[in-house]
């Protein structure tokens, strides 16, 4: 961190894979066969920065809650929690809210306020349980589980450093990557791996549109590497990311922010292409704020050709790619399955039922 990278870049050391290899056996064993997905972030959280760790969350919302549990109880998503350094309330030590305090855990959130229903009363607080845990221990927890870490005391000397590894059958959730490059991946997909997951968690991490630029370099030069589900969600992720850049106030002017721009505008129109269902709620961008390079809201007339998808502006570098407007228009069309997806920009996420930062 000290050089600008992440804490999620941890996994660039052998160390981390050695950890992430052993607690693999340790939650197959204990959860009825959920192995290493690949999601993997790791944190450096500074008491005396005023750092908190992730605000409360399920790691998983499906749809069929009871579908991501097997017969005898145990769930296919569990997350394994590693301190690097001893993590307790005056560092950011894992908070949780038992099972049996939970009313949505099995049943659903729906579009319920998670929070209000698992803590309605004053007393209800009271259920909640701090971890505590040494370095070189572990919290392993499933998919339904509500946690967060907490916020450090200003004075308390040492940060807490952790590694996270989410662990999954793969029907429910394929891994990241094949595990046929396990267990130690190549440098350059260890390096793809960490700058998609700051990708993918944008929202907690806030990159700078800089930042994006360059994870998202990383992230093409390895993407050949990461399954195609990864790579689907990798790409719905940066296109959120653009956007909730802009809609921070975030500026960069230049290169960085017109490559991000046509980066981003490129992502649309091949999820637009693949089928992806898109919202359109993203209105122009200042010029001058993202490097001179202009994205619009998309067309809501009746009449809009389909071919556009909805589009008004197309980057330069896709339509060069493609042998200009009609070699762009037949590359959707070949690509296109069904009928043409809403004229729209963003893609739809899962509603959490949780605040997330």
């Amino acid at each position: 961190e000290r050089l600008g990278w992440p804490a999620t870049f941890l996994i660039m050391f052998d160390e981390a894979w050695a950890v992430a290899e052993q607690v693999e056996k340790v939650v197959e064993a204990t959860t009825g066969g959920c192995r290493n997905n690949l999601d993997m972030l790791a944190w450096n959280i500074d008491p005396n920065k005023d750092q908190a760790g992730f605000s409360p969350h399920r790691d998983r919302q499906p749809d069929d809650v009871a579908g991501s549990f097997r017969p005898d109880g145990t769930p296919k998503y569990a997350t394994a929690w590693v301190p690097f350094t001893d993590a307790c309330p005056d560092n950011s030590c894992l908070y949780v809210i038992p099972r049996w305090s939970d009313p949505g855990y099995t049943a659903g959130d729906g579009e319920k306020d998670v929070l209000r229903e698992a803590l309605p009363t004053k007393e209800a607080y009271q259920s909640i349980r701090a971890l505590p845990t040494p370095a070189g221990g572990a919290c392993v927890f499933s998919h339904r589980t509500i946690h967060w870490g907490s916020r450090g005391r200003r004075g308390y000397p040492t940060p807490r450093i952790a590694l996270s590894i989410a662990c999954a059958d793969d029907a429910f959730e394929p891994p990241y990557f094949s595990r046929e490059f396990l267990p130690l991946p190549s440098l350059r997909l260890r390096l793809a791996l960490a700058a998609s997951q700051i990708l993918c968690y944008h929202e907690r991490f806030c990159p700078s549109v800089r930042e994006l630029a360059l994870y998202k370099r990383v992230y093409e030069a390895g993407k050949g590497m990461l399954s195609p589900e990864y790579r689907t969600k990798v790409r719905r992720e940066f296109i959120a990311a653009v956007k909730d850049n802009h809609e921070r106030g975030a500026s960069d002017s230049g290169s960085e922010g017109s490559a991000v721009l046509d980066d981003a505008l490129d992502a649309m129109l091949d999820a637009q292409a693949d089928g992806e269902e898109l919202e359109d709620d993203w209105g122009e961008v200042d010029e001058e704020q993202w490097g001179g390079v202009p994205i619009y809201a998309p067309l809501k007339t009746q009449d809009t050709p389909s071919s556009e998808h909805g589009v008004k502006k197309v980057s330069q570098k896709k339509k060069r790619e493609v042998g200009g407007e009609e070699g762009l228009k037949k590359k959707k069309k070949k690509k296109q399955k069904g009928p043409p997806p809403p004229s729209s920009l963003l893609p739809k996420k899962k509603k959490l039922g949780l605040p997330r930062e």
